[in-house]
């Protein structure tokens, strides 16, 4: 037997890259992408590479872990369903958050990462947003994202508050996207969206030519 195929095979196995939602639900974990990356999201276009899969299931394994095995000292509800339906808007959000700590109205959720030097403020810049539309839909003020390494499990928190002028922004990019979604391109520079300097854009991996 070729252990190293199984797990191979195993790893990258295609999934559903698209939402499979109806044209007006976004999730809060694409707040932060920039309309193309957003569209892209929505249209289910997005195609990644091995190591990006296996990356991304080693942070389900540690994300899940967690899940099961942390106890908090307050009282604390795991994987928080939440809606967000802003007003004078066509579009809606709804999306789950890892943790709620209702005895401080705080917002967490627990990231994965490679070692803490990658952490940027362009990196925690769309998990941030994603955040600040769970503050919105809880209506809370405070939220914490919690950095893990996936080497060793070294943690860093970062801390900050609700900001209803950003959540706007992205109540405006969403309906943007929105708007756009009839289309259906079948090549890249059918795209309508430009590629921006975002990390996203700047390392593309869609299943177009």
């Amino acid at each position: 037997m070729n252990i190293e195929s199984v797990i191979r095979n195993k790893v990258t196995e295609d999934g559903d890259y698209g939402n499979g939602d109806s044209k007006e639900l976004f999730h809060p974990s694409s707040a932060g992408y920039c309309p193309r990356q957003m569209f892209i999201s929505k249209k289910g276009l997005w195609r990644p590479v091995t190591r990006i899969k296996g990356a991304m299931k080693v942070g389900t394994i540690i994300h899940d872990w967690f899940e099961k095995n942390l106890e908090f000292p307050v009282e604390v509800k795991k994987e928080v369903n939440l809606k967000y339906d802003p007003s004078g808007y066509d579009v809606y959000w709804k999306g789950r958050c890892d943790l709620f700590d209702v005895e401080n109205g705080v917002v967490l959720d627990y990231k994965t990462i490679s070692r803490l030097s990658q952490l940027t403020p362009e990196y925690s810049a769309k998990h941030r947003d994603q955040l600040q539309i769970y503050m919105k839909a809880l209506n809370v003020t405070d939220a914490e994202i919690v950095y893990v390494t996936k080497t060793c499990m070294d943690t860093k928190t970062i801390s900050f508050k609700r900001d209803d002028e950003r959540i706007e922004k992205l109540n405006r990019k969403a309906q943007e996207v929105y708007e756009a979604l009839d289309v259906n391109p079948t090549k890249k520079k059918e795209i309508p969206f430009s590629k921006c300097r975002c990390y996203q854009c700047r390392n593309e991996l869609i299943g177009l030519e």
